[in-house]
């Protein structure tokens, strides 16, 4: 029974992504955004409003097109962090308008290995395919 529990709970743990505070970021680990928040201005907005402070903007929380997707973390100087996706394509985060979670190191590693192959297999194809 001991060993079920056991067993149980580490599945558990390592399939479950956890909320990130932005000081538990570190270089190496899997993330993936979560939601962003976003600042608009009602579309009715006029000079005058400005002026005189009756609108204010509004902010609402979006999930992003590629929301769910690993990323690995390069590198981290508060606010921004630099991370990678699995196509090698870098971009910065800005931890201030984003909601980020921790990916297991087994998710984010077999995420990052079957994108490496498809484009291998891809590559391998478009090949056969110009010699025909």
């Amino acid at each position: 029974m001991s060993d079920y529990t056991t067993i149980r709970e580490t599945y558990e743990v390592d399939t479950v992504s956890r909320t990130l505070a932005p000081e538990d970021i570190r270089a190496g680990m899997y993330i993936a955004v979560l939601n962003e928040r976003k600042t608009t201005w009602p579309w009715f907005l006029t000079a005058e409003d400005i002026f005189y402070d009756r609108v204010k903007p509004f902010v609402c929380s979006v999930i992003p097109t590629e929301g769910g997707k690993p990323l690995r973390v390069i590198e981290v100087c508060l606010p921004f962090v630099l991370i990678e996706n699995e196509r090698g394509q870098t971009k910065t985060l800005d931890v201030r308008t984003s909601s980020l979670v921790q990916m297991s190191d087994r998710y984010g590693r077999e995420s990052f290995r079957r994108a490496t192959e498809s484009r291998e297999r891809k590559r391998a194809q478009r090949k056969e395919d110009a010699k025909e």
